[in-house]
């Protein structure tokens, strides 16, 4: 990640040099050589890096985490707007289908990892744990109104 990062920062600055390129030729007509070699080098390193295999034993430990916490409805972080006092309820009456994992937001992303592992992995150790906690947060009565 600090790799990519860092080659977007370089791909930046070389944009703004490019910026200041074309004004100096509007202005002079002199057409400036630029480097890149900087961008070259990073570049290839960046697209020398080795592909993660995720492995069943690994997919068995990420499990872990959203499994955990999908139907936890406490700590929870709410980011809404209040209009009445009627409106202030539990997570889990606002987003029955995805009320756990500290916030809305969250709570999907541990959904989406569980399909996710459990498509790349049918033979998991706790594939039908999470067959059942996803049939039931997201059974018809629930995911209607989430």
């Amino acid at each position: 990640m600090k790799k990519i990062i860092f080659t977007l920062a370089i791909i930046g600055l070389v944009s703004c040099k490019n910026n200041e390129s074309k004004e100096l030729e509007k202005t002079t007509g002199d057409v400036p050589k630029q480097d890149t070699s900087i961008v070259d080098k990073i570049s290839e390193k960046v697209m020398d890096v080795e592909p993660v295999i995720l492995t069943k034993e690994e997919a068995n430990k990420l499990v872990e985490l959203p499994l955990s916490c999908i139907n936890n409805q406490f700590p929870n972080k709410l980011g809404q707007t209040l209009t009445s006092e009627e409106e202030l309820k539990s997570p889990k009456e606002l987003h029955p289908a995805f009320y756990g994992c500290f916030d809305w937001h969250s709570a999907v992303h541990a959904h989406w990892s569980l399909v996710s592992l459990l498509k790349q992995f049918p033979n998991l150790d706790k594939a039908e744990e999470i067959k059942k906690a996803l049939k039931e947060s997201l059974s018809a009565k629930y995911s209607a109104r989430s």
